[in-house]
């Protein structure tokens, strides 16, 4: 799977969420995903102005990411 469809899996779910009424808190990936989006990551480089960045090395979408051995990325809601 490339980043570009797990970064719009993980958008997805994160709106589905919001949209129940659910916060979304956090991104439970597998290790495999994650080199996937860091690697995607710095290929883009980083941007001037760090607040408006949707991806860092620990969150996406202000997400916290949680590394796990999952088949797929899975947004859950906050504790």
């Amino acid at each position: 799977m490339r980043a570009e469809e797990l970064i719009i899996d993980i958008y997805r779910q994160r709106s589905e969420l919001a949209g129940q009424g659910v916060k979304p808190g956090r991104v439970v990936m597998s290790a495999a995903h994650y080199r996937i989006i860091q690697t995607y990551r710095t290929q883009l480089g980083s941007l001037g102005n760090q607040e408006s960045d949707y991806l860092d090395a620990y969150r996406i979408f202000d997400l916290e990411i949680c590394v796990e051995d999952i088949a797929a990325p899975r947004v859950t809601g906050a504790d």
